[in-house]
């Protein structure tokens, strides 16, 4: 909570947040508050730097306050940069090293950042507020201004918590999901008033509101291997330490799979890793959903050559047609508060999930996404600009633009064009497309 006419914030209403955030903290809630700011955290320990965590992270040298949802990728990268000696290299909680990365660098730390994070940081000093959002939009993070107060929440039901009444529910955004339309779902929710922090995205409050972008979407650096199996094994090498990155847990590990070569890959992958590093501390389980009603769409044959390769891992299976969200879901009680699910399977995926807890597990690994990042439309990806010469820019560039419909995209498409630009031509209009980028991710007023 940010009360941007100065006035000390409630403590009952952080209260209040913390109790509609409480299912997030089985290891404990921390409040603090500070005149006009006040900051809840609520701990799910899952790596073994959080286990000796304690949030918010409070420097009372800087005055900063901190909280995180993260986990960082590149912890060997960022320790190097920011000088931490000896053991601290290895047991630094991630928080801390955001913390660090902002006295040393300010808003420009965000980029600097591999993994899924949502920061809330007050910076009591400059008394400027920052929230960010990883650059794929892995994490949540929600934001509301109702007078002279800003909200900021990783969910819509802490926002709802600290409001006297629930605002009005967003009628344009209900008709396009009613329609199975989503140009608005990266820009708005179903709740008047409450807006997504874009991914990649940074909301700046102080003296005025701003949200803009740290994605840089420089050139990436060309790639000249002498046959197609050198950039397979590049990937190969890439796609493991990715794998080797998520994993990283102190509790059970669980895999959603089917047919499908993206999650079967996923876990064949850390299987691959487990042997290669010896027994894992922590258990591995794969979870799927199967069906006796209808054969064609079965994928057990798949599971089997999966579970075999994956041996001695615990396999558990769900049964899809008992899992239906309209014979589950009769009186809305396992409907999500939050946001609409769009999903046709959302119960089925859930029961998953409760499966997983019930093993002991917080990390699940999945192949969500690799099949819209492999078969989706290509106009989609801007970046893909980069390796296009000059004349057949001028035929592609259309079809790149009637894609970039969200404002998220947008704001993709611009960076993409400032490196093209940087690439191809003179870096004389830069600043301007970066202004033209923040401008579409800027806040919009209730």
């Amino acid at each position: 909570i940010f009360n941007l006419d100065r006035q000390p914030v409630s403590d009952a209403k952080l209260e209040d947040m913390a109790i509609a955030m409480k299912s997030r903290g089985p290891n404990g809630i921390g409040l603090v508050s500070r005149d006009m700011f006040g900051l809840v955290h609520c701990a799910l320990h899952t790596t073994p730097q959080s286990l000796e965590e304690k949030q918010p992270v409070t420097d009372n040298e800087s005055g900063i306050l901190l909280a995180a949802d993260a986990r960082l990728d590149n912890r060997d990268d960022l320790v190097n940069k920011l000088g931490i000696p000896g053991k601290e290299r290895n047991t630094l909680p991630d928080s801390t090293l955001i913390l660090l990365a902002y006295r040393k660098w300010g808003e420009g730390c965000f980029e600097k950042f591999v993994g899924d994070f949502a920061v809330i940081i007050w910076d009591a000093r400059k008394r400027k507020l920052l929230s960010a959002r990883d650059a794929i939009g892995v994490k949540q993070l929600f934001v509301h201004k109702s007078g002279n107060q800003l909200l900021v929440a990783t969910t819509i039901g802490a926002i709802l918590a600290a409001l006297p009444h629930p605002p009005g529910l967003n009628e344009r955004f209900l008709k396009q999901l009613l329609r199975d339309q989503y140009h608005l779902w990266r820009n708005e929710t179903v709740y008047q008033g409450i807006f997504p922090v874009g991914s990649g995205g940074i909301l700046v409050a102080g003296e005025t509101i701003e949200q803009k972008s740290f994605i840089s979407l420089d050139p990436p650096p060309k790639l000249h291997y002498q046959d197609d199996d050198e950039y397979l094994e590049h990937f190969r090498e890439l796609f493991l330490e990715v794998v080797t990155a998520n994993a990283r847990s102190t509790t059970p590990v669980g895999i959603q799979v089917s047919g499908g070569i993206d999650s079967s890959g996923v876990a064949a992958a850390l299987k691959h890793l487990d042997e290669l590093s010896g027994p894992p501390a922590q258990n591995r389980y794969l979870y799927s959903v199967v069906t006796d009603t209808f054969p064609r769409m079965d994928e057990r044959e798949y599971l089997e050559s999966l579970a075999e390769r994956c041996k001695p891992w615990p396999v558990h299976t769900l049964l899809g047609e008992e899992s239906w969200p309209l014979r589950r879901d009769r009186g809305g009680e396992l409907s999500p508060r939050d946001q609409p699910w769009t999903g046709l399977l959302w119960t089925s995926a859930r029961d998953l999930a409760l499966m997983a807890k019930n093993d002991g597990c917080r990390v699940i690994l999945t192949g969500n996404g690799g099949d819209e990042l492999a078969l989706s439309n290509p106009y989609r990806y801007p970046q893909l600009m980069f390796g296009l010469p000059a004349k057949d820019l001028a035929k592609e560039w259309k079809h790149f633009v009637r894609n970039a419909r969200s404002g998220s995209t947008l704001s993709l498409f611009a960076s993409a064009v400032s490196g093209y630009v940087r690439t191809n031509y003179s870096p004389a209009i830069l600043n301007r497309l970066k202004k033209v980028r923040d401008s579409f991710v800027k806040p919009r007023e209730n």
